[in-house]
């Protein structure tokens, strides 16, 4: 479950940005959340600029001077790209250009097991093969010792790259990084493939014909690094998302048909799932050359065959996720106790590497917690990790650092790798430094930009938002919170797989689309008054609009989230043998009048852990206390949870219970 926060807005502040532009109340408000507040910073933020001149970057001119020159003397140029789409694109964009140029240029493009990056053996083999310049895309900004061997043999190296700068820069040619404390440049959050731009628009001296021409891949590559979708990411993207539906590359023209992107239409959104994960699937489940090969591929016939080996990797890529995702919640649901860790960790044997960062992110949006997934292959192991807001998972590696051979990564997303030996010595300097640092861990949020009335449910104002795109990190689609909506009636869609409602709102009748859950998990009846976290759409159909409204999540009206979040981070406590304040044993420690309550709950058909809970809570039975008694009933055999601990089943009942036997219950009154 996320905790919901509700922007706080000033409403003067609102009122003033509607005065000045002409917008809508709904726009402005958003706006004004995400801290735009006056009309040139909204022109800003909502009309296409222009992109910043490439030579504020830092050695651009340096740059420019060696490859023209490389170019004059028909150099051997090789363009080092990275096996994810930002890398793949990036690449692609620069060797097409310098292609274009006349150049003798090369892309080379590292395996998955060879690691990211710059490797000794791809310097060795790029000098043998005659090369003289490399340039790099997405990576190299901490390939000091592979730089130094290249220079060492010979060739010169020019480093593209938008990751963290270490503390020295590599020993190259040119550096070109907009995150270097001595870069000029305006906006520093540039994918790799948007530095690989920017080069381009260097090198031609033509920033809009470059933008227009190269910002299909640009946009792809941008979306899928999820950089923040702010300032000129936005105006790549914006670009791109309409140049890719007139894209002249056969390649991702038929890549975009096979994944059914121009049947709708194109938005980040359906880059990020549609695109980019065919791209990935490559340096996954293949080699990162096939999708080069495919943008490459001037045939149509052969481009369709190579677009179907992306397809076909990608859904070997969701088969081997979804068998792994399986077997890491088997892991954690056979060893329950580690779900009550600060910390998430599963661990398998021979896990694909090229998947297990992606589960990470699965098991952190199922248990809403930071997820370390490691797969172990013989002596070593290598794993993948994600987090929430305000834990940084990178500090949390750093800690166990001297147990790691390798890791990288930032707050949200890592990797890294060990000996096998040392896992279980890791696990425990990870919790450690969980329980040290955070006593109570940060709750993932679900934040609102504003509760909704009647005056916002207009086609204008909601066509309005349209302007807030691209949607992506750093500008997530708006949520709203519709509260108190009485419940009039419900069914399902699809099968039962999604629902729809209809309730009373604001004194009119809305009816609300969940594709969240199946309908035989939504519990809520007739009558009962629910508060939904939303998004806001327009629907046409047959020349007619619509207002379309999305549940994000949904919660019983008048729900007390901290006194919930404060219940359930006690009950884990317990559940690690931590110490609680005494005050609450008192309050945590079930009767036989609350024991009752429960099972004659459970007993009126409730099958599952969250319905049963939500039931409780409507009788004042506090969350912690409700899990207590669940053990309980689950100690004396009354009940039985199926392997995701959220299914109950009764089980037969020859004689009334004893309570007196109850360990759990003897255990907390002895310490009460």
């Amino acid at each position: 479950m996320k905790k919901w926060v509700l922007n706080d807005i000033n409403p003067d502040g609102v009122k003033r940005l509607c005065s000045e532009t002409g917008l809508n109340p709904l726009i402005c408000h958003v706006l004004v959340g995400r801290g735009i507040s006056d009309k040139s910073h909204a022109d800003l933020f909502l009309l296409e600029q222009e992109l910043s001149d490439p030579y504020l970057l830092t050695d651009m001119t340096k740059a420019v001077e060696i490859i023209e020159n490389a170019l004059e003397c028909g150099d051997k140029i090789v363009v080092f790209g990275d096996y994810d789409c930002d890398g793949v694109t990036g690449a692609v964009m620069l060797f097409n250009y310098l292609l274009a140029l006349g150049a003798e240029v090369d892309i080379y493009i590292p395996s998955r097991d060879e690691g990211y990056g710059m490797s000794e053996q791809a310097v060795r083999l790029l000098c043998e093969k005659g090369t003289k310049l490399i340039i790099t895309v997405d990576n190299g900004i901490s390939a000091h010792a592979e730089i130094a061997l290249a220079k060492e043999l010979g060739m010169t190296v020019i480093v593209t790259d938008h990751h963290k700068v270490p503390e020295s820069l590599p020993p190259a040619d040119a550096v070109i990084n907009p995150k270097r404390d001595d870069d000029s440049s305006p906006f520093k959050e540039l994918a790799g493939c948007g530095v690989a731009l920017k080069l381009i628009m260097a090198l031609e001296r033509d920033a809009p014909q470059m933008t227009e021409q190269f910002s299909d891949f640009a946009a792809i590559g941008t979306v899928a690094d999820i950089v923040p979708l702010i300032g000129e990411n936005r105006t790549i993207v914006k670009q791109g998302l309409y140049h890719i539906t007139h894209t002249d590359n056969i390649g991702l023209s038929v890549l975009c048909k096979l994944s059914g992107v121009v049947e709708r239409a194109v938005s980040a959104t359906s880059l990020a799932f549609g695109i980019a994960p065919r791209i990935n699937a490559a340096g996954r489940f293949g080699h990162a050359q096939n999708a080069v090969d495919l943008f490459l591929c001037e045939e149509y016939p052969l481009a369709k065959a190579k677009a179907e080996r992306l397809c076909e990797l990608n859904e070997a890529r969701q088969a081997c996720e979804k068998e792994i995702v399986e077997q890491a919640e088997k892991f954690l649901y056979e060893r329950p106790k580690r779900l009550y860790e600060r910390v998430i960790i599963a661990i398998g044997e021979d896990w694909h590497h090229g998947v297990i960062g992606i589960v990470s992110a699965r098991l952190l949006q199922k248990f809403n917690k930071p997820a370390i997934v490691m797969s172990i292959q013989g002596e070593t192991v290598r794993g993948s990790a994600r987090s929430i807001d305000g834990f940084s998972i990178y500090s949390a590696l750093a800690s166990c650092s001297s147990l790691l051979t390798k890791f990288g990564g930032h707050t949200k997303a890592a990797g890294f790798s060990m000996k096998t030996c040392d896992v279980e010595q890791f696990i425990k300097k990870i919790s450690d430094y969980a329980r040290e640092n955070f006593e109570s861990m940060p709750k993932p949020l679900l934040v609102a930009e504003k509760e909704l009335s009647s005056e916002d449910f207009t086609i204008g104002a909601i066509s309005e938002l349209v302007l807030l795109e691209p949607f992506g990190e750093g500008n997530a689609r708006p949520v709203f919170l519709m509260n108190g909506c009485r419940i009039i009636s419900k069914k399902p869609l699809k099968n039962g797989k999604f629902l729809s409602f209809t309730a009373e709102f604001a004194g009119e009748v809305r009816t609300i689309l969940v594709f969240s859950m199946p309908y035989d998990d939504f519990w809520y009846e007739p009558g009962d008054v629910l508060d939904v976290a939303v998004t806001l759409d327009i629907n046409e159909y047959n020349g007619a609009k619509n207002i379309q409204i999305l549940a994000k999540d949904i919660r019983r009206a008048g729900f007390k989230q901290e006194r919930y979040f404060a219940a359930l981070e006690t009950y884990e406590k317990l559940r690690r043998s931590e110490k609680i304040e005494p005050k609450l044993y008192e309050r945590i420690t079930p009767d036989e009048t609350s024991i009752k309550a429960v099972y004659d709950l459970l007993r009126t058909h409730i099958k599952t852990v969250s319905r049963a809970a939500d039931a409780a809570l409507k009788k004042g039975i506090n969350h912690c206390l409700f899990l207590i008694i669940l053990d309980v009933l689950k100690e004396l055999g009354l009940v039985s949870f199926d392997n995701t601990y959220n299914k109950i089943e009764l089980q037969p009942v020859k004689e009334k219970a004893d309570l007196t036997k109850s360990v759990i219950i003897k255990k907390l009154k002895k310490i009460e």
